[in-house]
């Protein structure tokens, strides 16, 4: 049952609407359906890869999100942002929560990808545009010690002699922090954009469209379909092993963060998301008894138990 449907079915929509509001406003640049609509608007995607390639004067002039490139012959990948300059540069940016996967390997298959569709038949190779590649993780899995890293081609043995092909790539991380005080408030607010000490100068539309987004009433429309089908998979996820009625993680984030930012006791969490009172509790029981606030790490405890 979609959002759509509940507020169809009950009288008093209001009770689905603060339910979607709160879901909303927890959201972060890390989650792709999110972002997928944040990035919809050129300049704040813009702003984004302005400071992440330290290309200042960087103008987008098309953007495609959550684009579907189906391959015939094997395999298909979905890309999270792909995007194109003024100096037809193309551009991807990948954002990944976990690391379920070879990324270097993801990396390699969407070059491949974005070359068979940007390059056109006929062409001279030297025509083929430059390519940028950013992925966007929460952890440092190539454990570089820094927050970013571009992998480049050299040869053999000889590391001060790159052989360049026209491609970037860059693996950026939210594990360490970056030296430049701009990128440093621009990850953080990746990570978070509900914390307000963030300074959110360096990047005005950004901020913009995730303010629109999450705060007013067209934003929230224009969220509507995307979150349509995040509270659905959240239904999807049915009846985890171990928890009563299924505690999905959205449930979890949704009820630690009314209990420990909003203060709201159990029964009016209960009554506002429509969840059983005592999933509610054993929730907070279990974040209680592990000393943790952490929606995944609660998470993991309840399917242990």
């Amino acid at each position: 049952m979609t959002i759509k449907t509940l507020k169809k079915e009950n009288k008093d929509s209001g009770k689905v609407d603060l339910q979607y509001g709160m879901l909303l406003r927890q959201m972060t640049l890390m989650e792709d359906g999110f972002s997928s609509v944040v990035f919809e608007d050129k300049l704040a995607l813009q702003d984004v890869l302005r400071i992440l390639l330290g290309i200042r004067d960087l103008e987008i002039q098309s953007v495609v999100t959550q684009k579907s490139i189906r391959n015939l012959y094997g395999h298909s990948s979905v890309l999270d942002v792909w995007a194109r300059d003024s100096k037809k540069r193309q551009m991807n940016l990948e954002i990944q929560n976990k690391d379920v996967d070879d990324h270097v390997r993801r990396t390699r298959f969407v070059q491949g990808q974005m070359d068979t569709h940007c390059f056109p038949k006929g062409a001279a190779y030297r025509e083929m545009p430059e390519l940028f590649l950013i992925f966007l993780t929460r952890n440092d899995f190539l454990k570089s010690g820094t927050w970013k890293v571009e992998v480049f081609r050299t040869m053999y043995g000889r590391k001060e002699f790159s052989v360049p092909n026209g491609v970037h790539e860059y693996y950026i991380n939210l594990e360490h922090p970056a030296e430049n005080e701009e990128v440093k408030q621009l990850l953080r607010y990746i990570k978070n954009t509900n914390d307000s000490s963030i300074d959110v100068s360096g990047f005005p539309h950004l901020a913009a469209r995730v303010n629109y987004l999450k705060n007013e009433k067209g934003g929230m429309e224009d969220m509507g379909e995307v979150m349509d089908q995040i509270w659905k998979m959240g239904e999807e996820a049915g009846v985890e092993k171990g928890m009563e009625k299924g505690a999905s993680l959205r449930v979890i984030k949704l009820v630690l963060r009314m209990n420990y930012d909003k203060g709201l006791e159990k029964a009016e969490i209960s009554d506002l998301l429509g969840e059983e009172e005592t999933l509610i509790e054993q929730i907070l029981q279990t974040a209680a008894r592990t000393e943790t606030n952490i929606p995944e790490q609660v998470y993991s405890h309840m399917l242990e138990e």
